[in-house]
């Protein structure tokens, strides 16, 4: 710590020993016999649950692999909506799985059904031609290539059909344990060897339902798994779902699910490996939770209200954290009548309807609906967003209005931070207990778990830069080696590949304001250029003081000094993997820095990197140094910054045994002391 500003910078060496590289001597591999790419879902599993007590596995590849901290699911942030992109690719918008339920009036044409359910989804399968999922499914591309994809999963049958809705018709395999008597399907004949070699899936695994996930993770490693096939494994872990669901995050039966979770992980994970089979991994969970501490029936409320009813379609309402309201016929005057009813209430947040008002029952996506940079972010009522804005502007069958629901960080019974009202049956109002739910617009169950491991990953890499779900899928599709030049809502997180750099594109946060009723209501989404991603939204009641009452005012002063501080610590040494003579590659370690000032602006800064030595010897290419953040404006304290080091090792370079070394020198500054 400086005292004073004297000299107005600290600076720091980063030794020898922290930027040291060992040269490897390459030997002779045996070729694998097919490579392999793994997403593992782990269902509603937050990234603060990760540590290397209850996760080892999973901590270890987030140390050894990249590990994602700013990734979103989909909004809603429910399970069936997110395996649908992680399926295809594609937001609700495009791909026409709205959330948990959804009203489609040809499957069910008074109310919504649930997506959980295959037989469901078959049937609105059948009702359209084929057309569960709107958008052509990343199994459908990997055939095309001449590849194979498998689902698994052991929740509910309908997200393991949604990551493979086209199995039913002879695209790839699916298999889910979670819901049938038997293992259901496709082919049939899988699941029929499934049951002769492995029994019928255990149905009294109780909460947490550790028997069932090892029960589909045993399928997997020893009946499905070869050499030779499936090429691409999407595999949904029911746990810790079901029990913070029942318990809470952070409860002794979440956590007895997270680790029985990890520990079938790892070895689904030792089993690829042991085939010899090149293993790329994506770690996933579909979304966060939160404490149920509100229910709101909207059913109910606009029933009472006279805007919706019983036993009929002219207003339904589907339940899938937030609420959906579909309008029979689309017709405006019923929809800004609901809005205003809405905006009145204290149980509502933030309000959405399409862009552009209705026209003959039909509303038509606005033009720009691609790109955050010419999206209308603000939809045809007063006071409301746009479902444009949140990606869930489908014009087949999409609702005329969402309405979520206020949410907040206090923590849970065992500490854990995040609390939310849900939509729901029954009666409104405060919620007691421990049960907890998902799918409200809280950064509690928007940001939520990725990291990547396998040899075509960087390696011991943080990316910071906003990525999501819906990215997993053109991912998964480069590490298979698949290139079909086609697009979709998702990107390719080149970021955290072997030799990919960062998007040289802006990325950063845009904050949407509006006034709704009483309340002035948010939405905050993140962007990769035009590419962006539902950070959070809420709304702050403008409140006024009760009636009545006497007060008094006097006044009051308090005052503390600030030294003068400026400090700068680095954090543990990196070092780069052994540097392999022969082999073109890009090598990336990193290490970071804690910045404390208390000045009016900071510079961070380091030396000119120049080479890597060895003794006489140095690497060709230059050593390159990249800083997350390297200017203030303001104090900050105890501001977490990442360092990362990139050397280039060219396959005609030579390497001399020994290790490549530099001490560099990073400048923490001031000019407003």
């Amino acid at each position: 710590m400086l005292g004073g500003f004297d000299g107005r910078r600290v600076a720091l060496a980063l030794t020898a020993a922290a930027l040291a590289a060992p040269v490897a001597t390459a030997g002779a591999q045996t070729p694998a016999p097919k490579p392999l790419t793994i997403v593992f879902v782990v269902d509603g599993l937050r990234p603060d649950s990760i540590n290397p007590t209850d996760t080892p596995n999973l901590y270890r590849l987030s140390r050894e692999g990249t590990l994602f901290t700013n990734n979103h699911s989909i909004v809603p942030t429910v399970t069936r909506g997110n395996a649908t992109g992680i399926g295809s690719g594609a937001h609700p918008e495009h791909s026409g799985i709205l959330g948990n339920a959804m009203f489609v009036p040809e499957v069910n044409p008074l109310g919504s059904f649930s997506t959980g359910d295959a037989a469901q989804l078959l049937k609105l399968d059948e009702v359209t031609g084929g057309k569960i999922v709107l958008t052509e499914t990343l199994a459908e591309r990997v055939q095309a290539a001449g590849k194979t994809l498998l689902s698994l999963g052991s929740g509910t049958s309908g997200a393991t059909l949604l990551l493979n809705p086209k199995a039913p018709h002879g695209v790839g395999q699916m298999v889910n344990t979670g819901d049938a008597n038997t293992p259901f399907a496709f082919p049939t004949a899988l699941g029929t060897d499934i049951l002769a070699r492995f029994g019928t899936p255990p149905r009294d695994g109780g909460t947490p339902n550790n028997k069932l996930v090892t029960y589909a993770e045993t399928v997997l490693r020893d009946g499905i798994l070869t050499p030779s096939a499936p090429d691409v494994v999407l595999n949904w872990i029911t746990e810790p779902d079901g029990s913070q669901h029942s318990f809470g995050v952070g409860s002794p039966q979440a956590l007895s699910g997270i680790r029985n979770s990890d520990k079938e992980l790892g070895l689904v994970l030792e089993k690829a490996q042991a085939l010899g089979r090149r293993t790329n991994v994506l770690v996933a969970s579909d979304h966060g939770f939160s404490l149920r501490d509100y229910n709101v029936n909207v059913t109910s409320a606009l029933e009472q209200a006279g805007l919706r009813t019983p036993g009929t379609d002219d207003t339904i309402v589907s339940n899938t954290g937030p609420a959906l309201i579909h309008v029979k016929g689309r017709n405006p005057d019923r929809i800004a009548a609901i809005v205003r009813f809405l905006q009145s209430q204290p149980w509502a947040s933030t309000v959405y309807t399409a862009a552009e008002k209705p026209v003959g029952g039909v509303y038509t996506v606005s033009p720009g609906d691609h790109d955050i940079r010419t999206v209308k972010p603000y939809g045809w009522v007063a006071g409301t967003f746009s479902l444009e804005l949140i990606h869930q502007s489908n014009p087949v069958r999409g609702a005329d209005i969402i309405v979520t629901f206020p949410w907040s960080s206090k923590p849970n019974n065992y500490g854990v931070p995040g609390r939310a009202a849900f939509a729901g049956g029954g009666t409104t109002g405060p919620v007691t207990g421990v049960a907890s739910e998902h799918g409200s617009f809280s950064p509690w169950e928007t940001h939520n778990t990725l990291l990547a491991w396998g040899p075509d990953v960087k390696a011991g890499h943080v990316v910071g830069v906003p990525v999501g779900n819906v990215d997993i899928a053109p991912t998964v599709l480069a590490l298979a080696g698949i290139d079909d030049g086609k697009s979709g809502d998702g990107r390719v997180l080149t970021e955290a590949l072997v030799g990919g750099e960062e998007p040289q594109v802006p990325y950063g946060a845009r904050i949407f304001r509006t006034k709704s009723g009483n309340h002035d209501a948010a939405v905050q989404v993140s962007n990769v250029g035009g590419t962006w991603y539902v950070d959070k939204a809420w709304a702050d009641d403008t409140q006024t003081e009760p009636a009545g009452g006497t007060e008094v005012k006097a006044p009051g002063s308090a005052s503390g000094t600030v030294p003068a501080t400026l400090s700068l610590a680095l954090g543990a040494p990196a070092s780069f993997d052994p540097f392999v003579p022969g082999v073109e590659r890009e090598y990336t370690a990193t290490t970071d820095a804690t910045v404390v000032s208390s000045a009016a602006d900071a510079t961070l800064s380091v030396s000119e990197p120049g080479h890597l030595t060895n003794g006489a010897f140095s690497l060709p290419e230059p050593l390159r140094v990249a800083i997350s953040k390297a200017e203030w404006t303001g104090p900050v304290s105890n501001e977490r910054v990442d360092i990362t080091f990139k050397q280039l090792v060219k396959a005609g370079d030579a390497l001399r045994t020994g290790t490549y070394a530099k001490t560099l020198t990073f400048t923490l500054a001031t000019s407003r002391p």
